[in-house]
Formats: C-alpha cells, structure tokens, sequence
C-alpha cells in the first residue's frame, strides 16, 4: 500500500537528521503488529542517537510575498524596539520578519518547513538562553500542524510537531528537531459492502491501515531541552524507519554547536 502523503512520512524518520556520529546507548526493542489482511510488519529500532539535529532551516529572503496570516509575535527585551513575527504567506510558505519599531521590517527568513494544510498550522514563540551566556535572546519556535481527509473508502490523517531555536544574534539555527510525528490511512478491504448505506471504511474492521508514528513528550527548561515517554506505532504494509534519540536532558554544547544529552 502506497502512503498518500509522502511528505509527512518522510517526517516520520527523518527528525530533520544531519550527519556525524557519537556514541549512543542501545534501547533496540522489537515490536509486531498485526494488520487487518494478517500480515505481520516487524520493526526493529537502531541505538538511540544522544545529539540532536540542528539542520539549517532557514534562508535569507529578499524577493517580494504576500503575507496571509501572521501566526505569532514576540518583542524582545534584551535588543531594544526589535519583534521577531513569523507569518504564512499566500504561497503556504513561512518566514521569520525581523522589525524595529518605527522602521519596519529589515529582514526576512524562510523557514523550510513544508505547510501541509495552511488552516491546520499553529506556531508558538518564546526566548530562551540556549547558549548558557545568562541572556535568554534565542527564539524558540513550537510548531505543529495537522492534516487529513475522511473519505468513505479511503482516506488519511497526519499531524506533527517541532521545535527550532534560531540565534538571532548569529543568525544560525541550534536546533531543528521534530519529536512528534503521525501519519496514517486507511482504504476500504477487498470485500467490503460498500453499498451499505452506514458503511464507512475507517469504521470498517476489513479495512486496510497503514500507520508510521513516533512520539516524545518535550519540554524546554533554562535552555535544556527534556525528552520523554518514547513511543510509537507501526502497522501495514511499506517501509518505516524511525530512528531514536536517548531520552533524557538535551543541553547546547557552545564549542560542538549542537544540543547534546546530559543525562
């Protein structure tokens, strides 16, 4: 069975990873789950990765958009008069502004961050001292979005989440890490009575899913960021490679310039 949203999937074992190596601990763990059609999907998870990605998202910008909707604000209160927005353009696609107050805007940054569905997309802002100097001027951006369709024979449902901490100072990305990630479908089984007037194939017990998710619990304290209650969920046909990361207390090494594990 092929997956409707190729995109969202591929969220689904990325985490937005870059390369390197470091040493790991092993949580490897079988698991099997048994789709409607009895075929058995085994999924064996590699050595929990102990750093997180910090892949470049962003990009200077300079042609012109159109702004639809601004989805979040902050003012800063360490560099005088400037606000950081970021705002959802009418091609579906996210830029950070940097403002002053009685200047306007000086910069734009894309955010590569594909917008699956522009009505289900939701982004948080706050600061935090990611780089341990007791200034807490590094934007963290929390965003999640969800998508899907209900169709009677056939249909879909994705969502995730995210975190980015931008150096505004710098002007470099610390992290760029996706802790939560599901997607699912289903379609109607070979001997389904699709021509019951109740039938619905998503309530059907013949129908076929399929279901590639991961799930951390993440919170950002002092610039540290914990993660928690691993979990996740594969079913049906087709490929789906989830790639750990060590639970526990995430910290920026300021020489490495990436967040690695503590604890």
């Amino acid at each position: 069975m092929k997956f409707k949203n190729p995109i969202l999937f591929a969220l689904a074992f990325s985490f937005f990873s870059c390369g390197g190596s470091s040493e790991n601990t092993d949580i490897s763990k079988d698991t099997t789950n048994v789709s409607p059609d009895t075929t058995a999907v085994k999924t064996e998870l590699g050595p929990a990765e102990t750093k997180l990605p910090n892949t470049n998202c962003f990009s200077i910008f300079s042609d012109t958009y159109e702004v639809e909707e601004k989805l979040a604000e902050i003012k800063s209160t360490y560099n005088s008069g400037q606000i950081l927005t970021v705002v959802l353009t009418t091609d579906a696609e996210l830029f950070l502004e940097i403002s002053y107050e009685g200047k306007g805007l000086e910069e734009s940054w894309q955010i590569d961050i594909p917008v699956e569905n522009r009505f289900g997309f939701e982004v948080k802002l706050e600061y935090t001292d990611a780089n341990h100097d007791d200034v807490a001027d590094e934007l963290v951006i929390w965003w999640s979005q969800s998508d899907g369709t209900n169709g009677m024979l056939e249909g879909f449902e994705a969502s995730s989440s995210g975190i980015i901490i931008f150096d505004v100072i710098q002007r470099n990305v610390m992290l760029n890490f996706v802790y939560d990630n599901h997607y699912s479908n289903y379609t109607a089984g070979k001997n389904a009575n699709t021509n019951s007037d109740d039938y619905h194939a998503k309530m059907a017990d013949d129908s076929d899913w399929t279901t590639c998710s991961f799930y951390y619990t993440a919170a950002l304290t002092n610039g540290e960021l914990i993660l928690s209650g691993f979990d996740y969920d594969v079913e049906g046909d087709g490929d789906c490679e989830i790639t750990p990361f060590q639970e526990g207390t995430y910290r920026y090494n300021n020489t490495e310039e990436h967040y690695e594990i503590i604890q």
